[in-house]
């Protein structure tokens, strides 16, 4: 399961009921054997018991279905649930990013489509649709009908990511729920979809006109070949003080941004065992900076630092005690030079995820032909080698991060 904010009109929210999104996610989990088992088991809980949550999206998803999952609070005073499903077609992309995407309903189509019995009703009895206007009727345009910019331009890069020739127009307020994917889309694809901030667009933050150098008559600071510089402190996510300081008008809200707690690239694979077929590409703090380590769902556990998460202790001492203060020590260095210290971040980084794409066939050889044999040495396998790859994820960024603070430190700027 994945999870985005989506939020919903103020006349829906409710105290009464017990589920929050958490809460109706481990129980989806814990009771589901498919992603459409669990998208019913989740829809009728909510109903019966009452949600109380804002807005929120499960991306929902089993070696065989994709399904996008919407559910908020039936209004005020009510108990209950609003909440509709789509399953994503085969060979397609859809996107969440914190704003309703689900549009038309179809409860005649089940293989395709599933809601609450009161999808249409609460609507109705709201004035938020009329069936009798002849409008079709729209789940985000009843229940959630938000148009920030930050949500439209994240669904837009992603979809003109996978389907480039549909020339899809950034400043639509509405884009097709999925597209047909172009190509096959690899786990790296995805790797770099995550690390995006409109490089190469008019959106990009660290490109803005403000960051190029001028002399002291105003004129634009070229180099030998004519191209004008910009300044080494150029970055995609600058703070508010800085974005009014070099004239970026509005914070674009990149895909990759810095207070990322964590983020996965999730595959179901039917042609493997399931501890072996199903692994999470996990990630701390921001992935624009960070690094992917594989986590195998046969796993029994995960390196202590990996679940200690508290951000509010931070030593050099204890450091790595806590992997995502090494990640976020990380993401600060990078942001106060940008393009030069990624770029050195880069030549440790992409050599250790590509050795793990490298490992992965003969690790999951090894781990197919131990669980044939003995399925817990299987997990046992997977399990050190989960380790494995987390210990050396976070020995590599901290010997790096002293290293990159050595060469870029103040006295060398």
């Amino acid at each position: 399961m994945g999870e985005t904010t989506i939020g919903n009109r103020s006349e829906l929210s409710t105290d009464i009921g017990l589920l929050y999104i958490d809460t109706l996610q481990i129980l989806g989990l814990q009771r589901a054997k498919t992603a459409r088992e669990a998208v019913q088991i989740m829809g009728e809980l909510a109903e019966t018991y009452g949600y109380i949550d804002g807005g929120e999206c499960l991306t929902v998803g089993d070696p065989n279905e994709i399904w996008h999952f919407e559910v908020m609070p039936p209004g005020n005073f009510q108990k209950g649930a609003i909440w509709a499903a789509v399953r994503i077609p085969e060979g397609h992309v859809g996107v969440s990013a914190n704003r309703s995407r689900i549009c038309e309903v179809n409860p005649d189509d089940p293989e395709n489509y599933m809601c609450s019995s009161n999808v249409f009703d609460v609507a109705i009895e709201n004035g938020w649709w009329d069936p009798e206007s002849g409008e079709e009727f729209l789940f985000w345009k009843a229940y959630c009908p938000s148009n920030w910019f930050g949500c439209k331009l994240r669904e837009w890069r992603v979809l003109s990511m996978v389907a480039p020739s549909l020339n899809l127009d950034p400043n639509a307020d509405r884009y097709p729920f999925t597209v047909k994917a172009e190509r096959p889309i690899t786990v790296q694809d995805m790797m770099n979809i995550y690390r995006d901030h409109y490089q190469g667009t008019e959106f990009d933050m660290a490109d803005a006109p403000g960051w190029y150098l001028k002399d002291a008559e105003g004129n634009p600071v070229v180099d030998k070949q004519g191209n004008p510089v910009k300044t080494p402190y150029a970055q995609p996510n600058p703070g508010t003080a800085r974005r009014q300081h070099i004239g970026i008008p509005v914070n674009m809200r990149n895909i990759a941004v810095p207070y990322c707690s964590y983020f996965t690239i999730v595959q179901a694979r039917d042609w493997l065992p399931d501890p072996v077929g199903g692994l999470c590409w996990f990630g701390l703090s921001n992935p624009l900076s960070s690094v992917y380590v594989p986590i195998y769902c046969g796993v029994d556990s995960l390196p202590k630092n990996y679940a200690v998460n508290d951000r509010k202790v931070f030593t050099f001492d204890s450091m790595k005690e806590s992997a995502w203060w090494v990640f976020e020590y990380m993401d600060n260095l990078v942001s106060r030079r940008y393009v030069d210290i990624l770029a050195d971040l880069n030549k440790v980084r992409e050599p250790f995820e590509a050795e793990q794409f490298e490992l992965q066939p003969v690790i999951e050889k090894a781990a197919v032909e131990l669980y044939e044999k003995d399925p817990a040495l299987a997990k046992t396998f997977l399990t050190n080698y989960t380790h494995s790859r987390c210990a050396k994820a976070v020995d590599t960024y901290y010997r790096t991060a002293e290293e990159l603070t050595l060469k870029w430190n103040d006295n060398t700027f």
